[in-house]
């Protein structure tokens, strides 16, 4: 009797965590070897009524790199706004000796990058409004011709589109650096690519989010959350317009170069898929039922899948937990929901690694990589009690030695 209480249980701990594995195995392996498709040709037509929006807080030493990325692909009539947002260094001034349009503000208050956003969307409706909008963070790079194909595929699709938002690792960087930007290439390019061939829409990831003018002008972008990016593309799906991958167009950036900052980034991200996680993906599930939307279905089960070491921490502890009740006895189908979810994980990771990550890792870095997922599963008690809700700023000084 013990026993099966024991199973049943386990069967239900498991449960969330065998969806959250098989989502992440068929997007891993429904993702093509290369790019969607061949880069669409440039349409600039679209960039002649477009609005480039920069939101910056305290960004002085690196935005001048980011902006002449931008103004290199821009044409005449591509307005380049920066939101010098509660900044307490050179920003604004970094960026007015660029040549491009400046909007101070200063709230202590209401700090973070949705308001940032809000104010200069509020500004751009009260002068002549552009067709596309824009936003590419601060600290981020883009490869030719991303900026015009954000634009013409935002026009066309008349929908929000999200470009392959990457982290890149520096030459010459350390393992753990590596193994932070193979994770971030599984969730910002494969596991979109996946989702798009599975039907799933894609999630917002930050920068290089590109909205039609009467989409953008509707959604209302004055948050506090700590990860305000990925919950304006579940209200834009809610709302009725999911959002649109468009894997030819790369923004890149570079992780924070201290130890801290890379702490901060990774907490803010962590704990806000959490709360999306607890407050969108039941919505997300009703309105795919109420409304007859499967794709909605989809971002939900997209949204569910939690951070890789995490979820791969968890399906260690329930495979261990089902072969130790194996060993005492039991015996049910049940077991099956706590033992595939690990197997299942190994297996979908490796195939990746092999299409999509081996100029990252080498095949005797593989074991680490598992170890740095193990290492993730401190994080969860944090995550699933105390919650972070104050937006605060990564470090990206000069990196820490070892």
């Amino acid at each position: 009797m013990i026993l099966t209480i024991a199973t049943l249980v386990l069967f239900l701990v498991s449960l969330p965590i065998l969806v959250a594995s098989v989502t992440l195995a068929l997007q891993l392996a429904a993702a093509p070897s290369a790019r969607a498709s061949a880069p669409s040709p440039a349409d600039d037509s679209a960039l002649a009524n477009c609005a480039v929006i920069i939101p910056a807080h305290d960004e002085e030493a690196g935005i001048g790199e980011t902006l002449a990325s931008i103004k290199a692909q821009s044409v005449p009539g591509t307005r380049i706004i920066v939101v010098a947002d509660n900044c307490t260094d050179a920003t604004a001034a970094v960026a007015r000796a660029a040549g491009v349009e400046v909007l101070e503000r200063t709230d202590p208050a209401r700090r973070g990058k949705g308001y940032a956003l809000d104010h200069a969307v509020r500004a751009l409706a009260r002068d002549a409004a552009p067709s596309v909008v824009i936003f590419i963070d601060a600290d981020c790079w883009l490869e030719p011709g991303s900026l015009s194909l954000l634009a013409s595929a935002a026009l066309k699709r008349d929908r929000p589109v999200q470009a392959c938002y990457l982290m890149v690792a520096a030459p010459g960087a350390d393992l753990r650096e590596r193994l932070r930007a193979f994770a971030f290439r599984v969730r910002n390019l494969v596991r979109p690519l996946g989702g798009q061939r599975l039907g799933f829409p894609a999630p917002l990831t930050g920068s290089g989010m590109a909205f039609p003018w009467h989409l953008i002008a509707a959604v209302p972008l004055a948050s506090g959350h700590i990860v305000e990016d990925l919950k304006l593309g579940m209200d834009s799906a809610l709302a009725g317009s999911p959002v649109s991958f468009c894997a030819q167009a790369r923004v890149l950036s570079a992780f924070p170069q201290t130890r801290a900052g890379v702490e901060t980034q990774t907490a803010r991200w962590e704990h806000g898929h959490f709360q999306l996680m607890r407050s969108h993906a039941p919505r997300l599930i009703l309105a795919a039922i109420r409304r007859g939307r499967p794709e909605l279905a989809g971002l939900a089960l997209d949204l569910l899948v939690p951070p890789i070491g995490l979820l791969f921490g968890a399906g260690m502890l329930c495979l261990m937990a089902g072969l130790a009740l194996l060993g005492l006895g039991a015996r049910s189908w049940l077991l099956l929901g706590a033992v595939i979810p690990l197997p299942l994980i190994v297996s979908a990771l490796f195939w990746t690694w092999l299409i999509h990550g081996r100029n990252l890792l080498q095949a005797r870095e593989l074991f680490a990589l598992l170890m740095h997922s193990v290492a993730k599963m401190r994080r969860l008690p944090g995550l699933l009690g105390r919650r972070q809700h104050i937006w605060v700023r990564s470090d990206r000084g000069r990196k820490e030695s070892s």
